[in-house]
């Protein structure tokens, strides 16, 4: 069960998330953007990107994903542990 503080953070990553991906298919086949990974530790730790690593990670950049839509010049970070957290909520139709 999420206290109030990790549901308003989930939901800010989500709605950030659904943003960067606005255009993709629901099932995210073959998107129009280049994605990856830094950072060597899984954490939910929050913080801001990009993330800045020592030794490959950090306190608040544990392991990130990086979201590049060909079409936009931002990168966009998402902690691996939260996207993950957010997957296992996912609630698909049948």
């Amino acid at each position: 069960m999420l206290n109030p503080y990790e549901k308003r953070m989930l939901n800010r990553e989500l709605k950030v998330l659904l943003q960067a991906t606005e255009g993709c298919r629901d099932s995210m086949h073959e998107p129009d953007m280049t994605a990856f990974l830094v950072g060597t530790h899984m954490d939910n730790a929050w913080g801001e990107g990009p993330p800045v690593l020592k030794d490959g990670w950090g306190e608040y950049a544990e392991q990130y994903l990086g979201l590049y839509p060909h079409e936009s010049a931002r990168v966009h970070w998402f902690n691996l542990a939260d996207l993950i957290a957010l997957a296992r909520m996912a609630k698909i139709e049948e």
